[in-house]
């Protein structure tokens, strides 16, 4: 885009978002001929106010980036909302592939745990006679989400638009990836083949515990009659998204000084909370682990210097350029 003398430096978007908007696009267009045709109740009105946030921090970030007042503000609030949007509809993508085609896979994970002597009651039980441990599970398990909120502030507000990048192009690609897998070969984890309620159930007091598992089945057989942001379920058990966010958040902060140790120290505790409180096979977190690991390798890979600026390279927002000679006006650039 060429202003007067002079022409952009940075994009309108970066590689990175553009393949975000269009998966975005895709997966709503999906999602909107689905409600339609098989004439679900919808609540229009939760996930219009959802997208109407996500489509604020765009537009806003926006300005910052074309008005060249601050690219960390703008790569920051760009990822946050973009990141709303494709949870939004990808979660109701997976909603929408209800009733299972097939029977859930569950009793083949149980069997795989159980070469590994893993058992979900024994290690639930476990957590109920040590409840200090098991809080601390809980909390980290359900800081999963905050966690990729505040990388989001950490890395844009940091100017480490690389590290900012591969991690939001990784938590797209695995969540599409553990759900295409899901897809093909569904499994709703422990709570659906084990009734816990009880004197366990109510030492450990799981998040996903034995009504929660009924519900599962339910949806699987029936389908959802209503879906809705206040309802949606944790549908994946394999491979754990919880496991990929944790892995994803720890090798994401390993370039912070002091949000590394900090995030390590809470993501050991995610992992033993994806096993309690997530109601998960223990063969779903080396799931994560290995999806984990290959998404961020590609993600590395597709991330190049060539598309992006080089990490530190922003400086305060009042001295940051948006504006570069027109090649023209630099002889040097001329054979």
């Amino acid at each position: 885009m060429r202003v007067g003398n002079f022409t952009l430096a940075k994009p309108f978007l970066w590689p990175v978002e553009r393949l975000l908007r269009n998966t975005i696009f895709v997966l709503a267009v999906f999602d909107l001929a689905m409600i339609l045709v098989r004439n679900i109740g919808f609540d229009w009105f939760s996930y219009t106010l959802f997208f109407a946030v996500g489509i604020f921090m765009i537009t806003v970030g926006l300005f910052y980036r074309s008005s060249g007042r601050s690219e960390r503000i703008s790569m920051t609030l760009m990822a946050t909302g973009l990141l709303l949007l494709f949870t939004i509809v990808l979660s109701v993508f997976g909603y929408l592939l209800l009733p299972l085609w097939r029977e859930p896979i569950d009793p083949v994970l149980v069997r795989i745990d159980a070469w590994f002597g893993y058992s979900w009651p024994d290690i639930v039980q476990f957590a109920g006679r040590h409840p200090f441990f098991n809080e601390l599970t809980r909390y980290a398990y359900l800081s999963s989400i905050p966690q990729m909120a505040l990388l989001f502030l950490i890395l844009g507000f940091g100017g480490k638009q690389k590290e900012l990048h591969v991690f939001i192009l990784s938590i797209t690609a695995s969540g599409l990836a553990t759900l295409g897998f899901w897809a093909l070969f569904p499994a709703f984890g422990t709570s659906v083949l084990y009734d816990i309620s009880g004197t366990i159930e109510q030492a450990a007091r799981p998040l996903v515990g034995s009504s929660y598992g009924a519900e599962l089945l339910r949806l699987g057989a029936e389908g959802p009659k209503f879906i809705s942001p206040r309802d949606m379920e944790g549908l994946v058990a394999f491979p754990s998204y919880h496991t990929i966010m944790a892995v994803l958040a720890m090798y994401s902060a390993r370039t912070t000084r002091w949000w590394f140790p900090l995030l390590v120290v809470i993501n050991l505790f995610v992992l033993p909370g994806v096993l309690i409180h997530g109601g998960h096979h223990l063969i779903d977190v080396f799931g994560g682990l290995l999806t984990a690991g290959c998404i961020i390798y590609v993600a590395r890979q597709v991330v190049t210097g060539k598309e992006i600026q080089a990490d530190g390279v922003f400086v305060d927002p009042e001295q940051e350029v948006t504006f570069v000679k027109s090649s023209t006006d630099m002889p040097g650039l001329h054979p």
